[in-house]
């Protein structure tokens, strides 16, 4: 299931990349009002791209899922059979040895599953505003094409908000840094 998704994700990587190109081509000929139409079929391509990749991520977590869970069996299975041996352990201490680094192998297998499993767990994908994402890829695309939109720019809202600026940490008052000095040294003198 995977490989499948897989696949489909590098067809629809290809297709967005042939759309592109011929986004830019009819930007070249000066068919923007095509063009535009081409990036919003661009910018739905995208969005099913992401759910793909979603897809492709969450067929790895259940695959990541079986793995631990067949470990887990596994490392239950081997703790019985160690309770087994470990009843008879007088009889045999070669076998409780042999069971106990199988065990600790088991163990070490079932970790690393379920380390692949937390780290598929943690990735993920934002989802963008389609619109936003349309607005972007149009400006992208006109950008490469190098096409002059001097009348469509004039439309467009221009952000008067300055952003902000990161401010330099201030230095501490002396009131402060005395206080800081005097924590200090009853931390040291316990």
């Amino acid at each position: 299931m995977e490989k499948t998704l897989t696949r489909d994700k590098i067809k629809t990587e290809k297709e967005i990349a042939a759309l592109k190109k011929r986004i830019l081509e009819l930007l070249k000929k000066g068919r923007i009002s095509e063009a535009e139409m081409e990036t919003d079929t661009l910018a739905s391509m995208e969005s099913i791209l992401e759910v793909q990749h979603m897809n492709v991520l969450e067929a790895k977590r259940a695959t990541a899922q079986l793995a631990t869970a067949a470990a887990t069996r596994k490392r239950l299975e081997m703790n019985a059979r160690m309770s087994k041996i470990n009843s008879g352990a007088n009889s045999n201490a070669f076998k409780m040895l042999e069971a106990i680094e199988a065990d600790k192998a088991q163990k070490e297998q079932a970790a690393m599953s379920q380390r692949i499993y937390m780290e598929a767990m943690t990735e993920g994908s934002g989802t963008q505003v389609p619109h936003a994402r349309r607005q972007e890829l149009w400006a992208q695309m006109l950008d490469e094409a190098g096409v002059d939109v001097g009348e469509r720019l004039s439309e467009a809202q221009v952000s008067t908000r300055e952003p902000e600026r990161e401010s330099a940490p201030e230095e501490p008052t002396p009131e402060v840094e005395s206080d800081l000095n005097e924590r200090l040294r009853s931390l040291r003198a316990m």
